[in-house]
């Protein structure tokens, strides 16, 4: 193995090391703090859950979510093509 697939391979156990130590405390607390929100776009009060509205919320999240990407990514790519970032 040579050195460079060796340090590679380091800084692809410590990365997973690093989200395995932090990442799982943020998706909890994310995770719980978004299920009162979801109970209350059921209009239910918190006493019912109505599927169809709550589906409703996660798509729409979901498809901003994409959009976002989408544009940082279109951006992203506008950006290189320009010669404005990357490169040397």
């Amino acid at each position: 193995m040579n050195k460079f697939l060796r340090n590679t391979k380091h800084k692809v156990r410590n990365i997973a090391a690093h989200l395995r130590a932090h990442g799982i405390v943020p998706a909890v607390a994310g995770s719980t703090a978004l299920v009162t929100p979801f109970a209350f776009a059921s209009g239910g009060g918190g006493v019912s859950f109505d599927t169809s509205s709550i589906l409703a919320a996660v798509a729409v999240m979901l498809a901003a979510g994409i959009a976002i990407y989408t544009a940082y990514a279109a951006g992203k790519w506008t950006l290189r093509a320009f010669g404005l970032i990357g490169g040397k």
